[in-house]
């Protein structure tokens, strides 16, 4: 079983003893020729840590509560791919207008808020990040200001929503996943310190 998979499976068990609503909305993961056919179809070439994540489950529904962990949800590939092309539409007119700095044809959204906030994976085809790699930065970007790089890699990202889950950082309210400010910070200085 690939690391990137044991790590999710922790995610998951943390998601099922909170009885979060994603659990049961998780789609079953989807072959790597399948992942690799919408990425090709775009010219991208996603990193090995993206193909795994779609391979693990496909997403769920952005629906009210899915969440994957709090206010973020992991939308299916074909949703992604929507989204995807939208941006890159979008990102063509913010090009035109000075704006160029705010999208980057790369930029694949794995994770988003449902509002216009994205954690983007780097691919690509001659992307110097990404492309056929293990893995890529994950970089977070919204619609107002240029993305940033959050974590090194997509599994750095994965194992920091695991400690999270573990340690009672994320949890639920109301039947709504929350997070508990303070502690999150800690841990993610954490792992973007490398202590972890």
């Amino acid at each position: 079983m690939p690391d990137i998979h044991r790590i999710l499976n922790g995610v998951l068990r943390c998601l099922a003893a909170l009885d979060a609503p994603i659990v049961h909305a998780l789609q079953p993961g989807l072959t790597p020729e399948e992942v690799a056919q919408v990425f090709e179809s775009r010219g991208l070439v996603p990193s090995l840590e993206l193909v795994r994540l779609y391979e693990w489950r496909n997403g769920a529904s952005i629906d009210g509560k899915n969440h994957f962990y709090p206010w973020d949800f992991f939308p299916p590939l074909g949703d992604a791919a929507v989204g995807y092309d939208a941006l890159k539409s979008v990102g063509k007119e913010l090009a035109c207008s000075g704006f160029g700095e705010l999208w980057d044809d790369t930029w694949w959204p794995v994770f988003e808020d449902g509002c216009g906030d994205y954690y983007y994976s780097v691919c690509g085809a001659g992307s110097t990040c990404g492309a056929g790699s293990v893995s890529a930065p994950i970089l977070y970007g919204n619609s107002e200001d240029p993305p940033t790089v959050e974590h090194n890699s997509l599994r750095t990202m994965l194992r920091m929503i695991l400690a999270c889950y573990e340690e009672g950082a994320f949890f639920v309210t109301d039947g709504m996943l929350d997070c508990n400010d303070s502690l999150c910070v800690q841990i993610e200085l954490r792992f973007d310190s490398g202590q972890e």
